[in-house]
């Protein structure tokens, strides 16, 4: 019976081990991490950051500010590295963002992630109260996003740029963006079970001598 409850004990831990939710983050509240590998990239297929700056929020943490006063085009807002990739492989579920125009705002919010094939796009739906934070979620279902020249699931499979709309009003915009996350979904990987296995086995082995 002793044998039977540690074995059970250790398939759960291995299981509670696959089933926590995880997260890639930019919540810019380390000033030495900066920007954390946010640009900003124009609609004229370059991307630069001499407008973009990290802003401390007074409370210990920060944000980042992004003024576009000297750019023609539409900027937006690009993700660092660490948000891109294979999002099916990791059970991608949603990205959300805490934004806040500080200007007023003509436009909703659009974001666009790219990939094989092309990209997709969401929008907001609603224009963004001047200088109100609010948090925005964007579901990864196919109901939420705009087609283009790609399906959303062919781009989750490598997503190779995550894009946030930083203009939106035909003037000067200043625009502040936070707390930048992609949540993955709870799940059990098969590295989890496939090293639980030969430990489980093992510790069988020992208390049957």
């Amino acid at each position: 019976m002793g044998t039977r409850i540690l074995a059970v004990t250790l398939v759960l831990v291995a299981c509670a081990a696959g089933t926590a939710s995880a997260t890639v983050t930019s919540d810019f509240s380390d000033s030495s991490k900066g920007l954390d590998g946010w640009v900003m990239w124009n609609q004229g297929g370059y991307t630069h950051s001499s407008h973009l700056k990290w802003v401390s929020d007074g409370l210990g943490g920060g944000y980042i500010e992004y003024d576009d006063s000297g750019y023609s085009g539409t900027d937006f807002f690009q993700a660092p590295a660490k948000f891109l990739g294979n999002w099916q492989a990791s059970l991608a579920t949603e990205v959300s963002f805490r934004y806040r125009p500080k200007t007023h705002a003509d436009y909703a919010i659009s974001a666009w992630l790219g990939g094989p094939g092309g990209s997709v796009y969401w929008d907001s739906g609603v224009i963004p109260t001047q200088n109100v934070w609010k948090t925005w979620t964007m579901p990864l279902t196919a109901s939420a996003w705009h087609t283009t020249d790609a399906t959303l699931q062919s781009v989750l499979s490598n997503v190779t740029s995550l894009k946030i709309c930083g203009d939106l009003l035909n003037g000067s915009d200043l625009i502040d963006l936070d707390d930048v996350v992609r949540t993955d979904a709870p799940g059990l990987p098969a590295f989890a079970l496939a090293g639980a296995v030969p430990v489980i086995g093992a510790v069988l082995r020992r208390r049957r001598r």
